[in-house]
């Protein structure tokens, strides 16, 4: 008999229970509920730098399911957003209840991001806090899903605009990095087009992983392996590029699309270093290129670029039956260049021709060394020493042999010495 009552008051207090805690659940998704949610997140946001604008938020704990409608994200203070979606879904991992924050997906529906670095080197990306010693916490995201998102790049001071309308971004541990439209290039006045752009991609919510990245381009195509660690107090690229281009379809990146070499170049090399600094060391060779007469065999460079410089370590090639070496560098801020160049057994007629089209010139085979400096800007305080020796040479038709040795000397836009050291044959046997 005292069982009885005991189980009914038992039965209630759990039916009792159950309806509290599903009026509960019932009260969080209610819309008031739902608006003092997002206030909160914009809220928590905007503490630590990052201004969040949103028309609604929902969610469902029973799915686990999060969305904002009609996102713009830019920092605090800023009046350019760097993202927008007209959708951000979250799907919550199951850990979420046992306190970890963890998500298992990100989908993001006509998401687009626009970076802007100003004239005045400020961009419209959040500040970092930064303060810490070590690398910051991993992206507790398993996979980000954005197809079709458009991505834009602006850089006032460089004069630099990157558009690519529809870029499908599938960041996981098996993820993939694929152009939907062709992104377009401009540097200042200059601009181009590439075509493909993919890759196998891996992302670990540090670092990621480009797995043959295939692009392509009128002037350059090529692959790209190596991994881009961003998630990291020092975030830093570390790639290998294989590549090919199209001098006459380069030319124009140097302003001589009118007059424009001809053949291929073959590149391989690496790109390293912080992610705002790199360094590109790079292998340049090609087996001919022709520029207006001129014939230039066997080339072969190898150059380290970054954001102070262009250094030519070592470059070689074949010239007119000869063959020229050389190293070299340029300063992009000052403009100044440097030049060390030698040859050996160059068909002097056979140059100048090419190069002039003259139709009277010395024969024989000319070696010699040039150093050489000064800003690009103007010939004016360029200082040049140069010697010219040159051996053999037959009599022909607009050929005249004028073996002998000379040096050139010009200090600062003005020609100082110029002594002949040696000739062979005197200026009249020259003409007999």
């Amino acid at each position: 008999m005292g069982q009885g009552p005991m189980l009914r008051r038992f039965v209630i207090v759990c039916l009792a229970f159950l309806l509290l805690v599903l009026v509960g659940v019932l009260a969080v998704h209610t819309p008031p509920v739902r608006s003092y949610a997002l206030r909160f997140v914009i809220r928590a946001a905007l503490s630590r730098g990052v201004q969040i604008d949103a028309n609604r938020l929902d969610y469902n704990l029973a799915t686990r399911r999060v969305r904002l409608a009609n996102v713009k994200v830019s920092a605090a203070g800023d009046a350019q957003p760097f993202f927008s979606a007209e959708n951000v879904v979250a799907a919550a991992s199951y850990r979420v209840f046992f306190g970890e924050v963890a998500i298992d997906e990100v989908t993001v529906t006509n998401g687009a991001v626009h970076i802007v670095r100003r004239a005045d080197g400020s961009t419209n990306l959040p500040k970092s806090s930064g303060g810490g010693t070590g690398d910051p916490a991993p992206l507790p995201i398993a996979r980000i899903n954005a197809p079709r998102l458009a991505v834009e790049y602006t850089d006032e001071s460089a004069n630099i605009t990157l558009r690519a309308p529809a870029l499908t971004v599938d960041l996981s541990s098996r993820g993939r990095l694929a152009l939907d439209a062709p992104l377009d290039l401009t540097i200042g006045s200059t601009s181009t087009h590439i075509d493909t752009l993919q890759s196998d991609i891996s992302f670990d919510g540090r670092d990621l992983q480009l797995m043959n990245l295939q692009f392509s381009a009128p002037e350059l195509s090529g692959v790209i392996d190596g991994m881009l660690a961003l998630i990291r107090q020092r975030p830093s690229i570390d790639v290998r590029v294989v590549s090919d281009s199209e001098l006459q379809n380069a030319a124009k990146w140097w302003g001589q699309s009118a007059d424009a070499p001809r053949g291929g170049v073959h590149i391989e090399g690496t790109v390293s270093g912080p992610l705002s600094e790199p360094t590109a060391n790079l292998q340049l060779t090609s087996n001919g290129i022709s520029w207006q007469r001129l014939d230039v065999a066997t080339v072969a460079a190898r150059i380290q670029l970054n954001g102070d410089s262009l250094e030519v370590g070592e470059a070689s090639a074949g010239i007119a039956g000869g063959s020229v070496a050389a190293t070299g560098a340029f300063t992009w801020q000052d403009k100044r260049a440097r030049v060390n160049a030698s040859w050996r057994d160059v068909d002097a007629a056979r140059l100048l021709t090419a190069i002039g089209g003259a139709s009277v010139s010395p024969s024989g085979r000319a070696s010699g060394e040039l150093k050489a400096s000064g800003s690009i800007e103007s010939i004016e305080g360029w200082d040049v020493e140069a010697r010219v020796a040159l051996a053999g040479g037959q009599r022909g038709r607009g050929r005249i042999p004028a073996p002998g040795e000379a040096r050139f000397r010009l200090a600062r836009g003005q020609w100082g010495s110029m002594r002949v050291i040696e000739l062979e044959t005197s200026p009249q046997s020259m003409f007999r």
